[in-house]
């Protein structure tokens, strides 16, 4: 199972793209369009993608501008 969610630099829960499902063995692409659950633009700043698969996990901080 995968579990891949979007949290502000403080913590709050923004978006969860994929949550429980199964993904094919090798690459695999999520795309985020910027909104948080809500369907709102997020605001510009900094973000944390944390992404959970087979008990290992892995994070990286991004930067959102919307222009």
């Amino acid at each position: 199972m995968v579990e891949a969610r979007i949290y502000s630099t403080a913590g709050r829960a923004v978006k969860t793209l994929r949550s429980g499902q199964l993904s094919s063995v090798g690459e695999n692409l999520l795309r985020w369009d910027g909104r948080d659950s809500g369907g709102d633009f997020v605001a510009d700043g900094l973000y944390i993608v944390v992404i959970e698969a087979d008990g290992a996990k892995a994070q990286q901080t991004f930067v959102v501008l919307n222009k």
